[in-house]
């Protein structure tokens, strides 16, 4: 990707910082000419829509760790723990089914394709499997 460039110590190198924003400029304009209508304020009601909805994506998935990750470790809030993270849950589907078909749907897309990339970008860095089987012996 963009930023996978290491040093020999295994840190990100600086190269490129500029390419990331290029890149994300270059699909916001392709969003914007594609998405054109004649109504300014319309066409701001669907980026803003998809925005919600991507920012929901990572309240989701903190939802899904804390539960996952801190499983025998709330002790005595544990309660607390869960209903919180009940009404975070709750709150994210609530706002997604409030929004229009066309902004899911394009969400959608996008997250799956994101996460199809991660799993690429992941398994290009770590060359050892994730720890649910034994590690690979390089001769």
């Amino acid at each position: 990707m963009v930023s996978s460039r290491r040093s020999s110590r295994g840190l990100i190198k600086p190269v490129r910082q500029w390419a990331g924003l290029l890149i994300v400029g270059v699909l916001m304009t392709i969003f914007q000419f594609s998405s054109m209508s004649p109504n300014a304020a319309k066409e701001f009601g669907l980026v803003s829509s998809v925005s919600v909805i991507f920012t929901l994506v990572p309240y989701l998935y903190t939802c899904a760790a804390l539960l996952l990750l801190g499983h025998g470790h709330f002790g005595k809030a544990r309660p607390l723990y869960l209903l919180i993270t009940f009404v975070a849950f709750v709150y994210c589907i609530w706002a997604v089914i409030g929004s229009g078909a066309k902004e899911v749907m394009w969400s959608f897309v996008t997250l799956m394709v994101i996460t199809a990339l991660y799993a690429l970008n992941y398994n290009r860095i770590h060359k050892n499997p994730y720890p649910l089987d034994a590690p690979v012996k390089q001769d």
